[in-house]
């Protein structure tokens, strides 16, 4: 764990050359693992410093342990293995993660935020140097993000943006069971994964189990909803069930398995307001489904056609945009995912500003094509 960058010489631990020499110290199979700040940093430096990891490690998996901060676990032959439970409970450093509100394999798998395939693509598509001893990016730009108090949290969206982002691009489920991971409070990435283990719980048992904790709108969310289930006999009703029930989905989709997307949602069909939806509201709440139930071509379809019709609103059309770009990548098809980047972005752009990391990231997933701007 070094220092911050900014501080005199400590960029030099994030370096080319210094992971060049690491990695001969390494036995085989051994893990090699570093402390990242996302505060005072930007997106590029930290592009920077991992350009340089993947020139000596074959593998690498991003962890974050807080809002701010970022694990690098790098090895230099193969892939990383995947932890097991019985190693998250051995007697020592099952005690140690207590302190840091980690019980259960499932609380340390929530904090994986992606490995080397999901991220190098992202990460090489920004014009910034390799981090290295003879052109020092992060020692010569980590004072003026310090001073600037940039941060590089995006990072760590691609786990909350509403949509099953890691799951479906690296084709393996870190979905939750059970109650769900213990709400950290340096942590906001776990208090969401439980909030979405409450809401199913409710909808599952029909009341909160003892010590379950819902707040904000997510609570008004999820009363609307039950409270409609059964009494929907104005369109506006309709329409606010339709909202509350897509801040719902958003809310347990990155979190849950298919299994418990697809009954939720299968849930919310069976109740009154489905049938008062208009025909553009229904296309969207089965869009819905499909993301639940991570159905890439359904994905890719329902959102095509919504983006082509009227009435879609801005902020409705980057989440239609994203689903459908989605949809293609995991049905092989990063072609159409591009071709729908070019068509629609114009329709989403606020004041020239660039992608976000979640488009960024579905616009180099998968293979990368030229893409207009």
């Amino acid at each position: 764990e070094p220092s911050n960058p900014w501080v005199s010489g400590i960029a030099s631990l994030f370096s080319d050359e210094f992971y060049h020499r690491t990695v001969t110290y390494l036995n085989p199979g051994g893990l090699f693992v570093q402390w990242l700040q996302l505060y005072e940093i930007n997106l590029e430096l930290v592009a920077s410093v991992m350009k340089a990891v993947a020139r000596n490690f074959s593998d690498y998996v991003l962890y974050t342990t807080s809002d701010y901060d970022l694990l690098i676990v790098a090895v230099k032959d193969g892939k990383i293995p995947a932890i097991t439970r019985e190693a998250v409970s051995r007697e020592q450093l099952a005690h140690s993660l207590d302190h840091i509100n980690i019980h259960t394999l499932q609380d340390l798998t929530l904090r994986r935020l992606g490995d080397r395939a999901l991220f190098e693509p992202l990460f090489d598509s920004i014009r910034v140097p390799v981090n290295s001893d003879y052109f020092p990016v992060l020692d010569l730009n980590a004072v003026r993000t310090r001073f600037l108090m940039s941060d590089a949290t995006e990072v760590t969206a691609i786990r909350t943006a509403g949509l099953p982002l890691v799951d479906m691009l690296e084709g393996e489920s870190r979905a939750i069971t059970g109650p769900g991971p213990v709400p950290s409070p340096n942590l906001s990435l776990s208090r969401s994964a439980y909030s979405a283990g409450v809401i199913y719980g409710y909808f599952s048992a029909g009341d909160f189990r003892p010590g379950d904790t819902l707040k904000g709108t997510l609570l008004t969310d999820t009363l609307l909803v039950h409270g409609l289930a059964d009494d929907c006999d104005e369109d506006i009703r309709a329409s606010a069930w339709l909202d509350s029930v897509s801040n719902i989905m958003d809310a347990v989709i990155p979190y849950l398995d298919t299994a418990q997307t697809d009954s939720l949602w299968r849930t919310f069909r069976s109740g009154d307001c489905f049938t008062r939806l208009s025909q553009v509201q229904r296309d969207i709440f089965m869009l819905l489904g499909a993301v639940a139930r991570h159905d890439a071509a359904q994905m890719a379809v329902l959102a095509d056609t919504l983006l082509s019709g009227p009435g879609i609103n801005r902020q409705k059309r980057r989440y239609l945009l994203a689903v459908a770009m989605l949809g293609n990548l995991a049905n092989h098809n990063p072609a159409a995912s591009i071709r729908l980047w070019n068509k629609y972005s114009p329709q989403i752009a606020t004041g020239g500003d660039p992608p976000d990391i979640i488009f960024r990231l579905l616009l180099t997933s998968r293979g990368r094509t030229e893409i207009t701007h």
